[in-house]
């Protein structure tokens, strides 16, 4: 069944596409409900699975819960359920630190099952309201650990937080950039004319009603 880039197309990265499949071609693969299909169309990044491993890890996660199903799978393709809901890096730090039950159960199941999540990227998870489940729905850079147990679960737990918690830092550098933008404003308003009528007048010298 013939594959359309549009509409149907839904992203693509460095070595891969992902299109949505149309009803004809889940009809043809016995498929229900929507799904999708990613296809490797280029060399394999260092540090990235391939599309094979991605389908590989996500068909090991899936019966836990926090993966698509997956449908059927070949040598630089997968077809997988499409989840449903929306991207985490689409959501603000106050919201994403309420899904942290949601998170902490990623984060256990991947420890358990010696899953490295230091690359999972924010938008490699969706979150569902309809239902409170958040899913992976990138298995990209998740790789098998070569860490101690006690060092997995660490480095696990670190990445949670980093979703979930502005450290001082962050928050030192957002105060900073902040300052900055606003001298440079002030700047701006000392230095930059308004012309009024005719004579060209500072915006320092206007007068702005309380």
């Amino acid at each position: 069944v013939r594959l359309e880039h549009h509409p149907l197309h839904i992203i693509d990265d460095k070595f891969s596409v992902t299109l949505q499949v149309p009803a004809d071609a889940r009809s043809a693969l016995g498929i229900g409900e929507d799904a999708i299909i990613k296809v490797q169309v280029d060399a394999v990044p260092v540090g990235q699975n391939s599309v094979a491993r991605q389908a590989d890890i996500l068909a090991d996660l899936a019966p836990e819960g926090i993966a698509p199903q997956v449908y059927v799978k070949g040598d630089r393709y997968y077809s997988a359920q499409k989840l449903q809901g929306i991207s985490l890096d689409t959501l603000i730090i106050d919201k994403r630190a309420k899904l942290r039950p949601q998170l902490n159960k990623i984060r256990d199941i991947l420890t358990a099952k010696n899953y490295d999540m230091t690359g999972l990227g924010l938008d490699d998870l969706v979150f569902n309201p309809a239902t409170g489940e958040m899913k992976i729905q990138n298995a990209g850079k998740i790789s098998v650990s070569t860490k101690t147990p006690e060092q997995l679960k660490a480095v696990n737990a670190q990445k949670v937080d980093s979703f979930t918690i502005v450290t001082l830092e962050e928050k030192a550098d957002a105060t900073a950039k902040a300052r900055r933008r606003l001298e440079a404003l002030r700047e701006q308003s000392r230095t930059t004319p308004l012309e009024i009528g005719g004579p060209r007048i500072p915006l320092e010298k206007v007068e702005v009603p309380p």
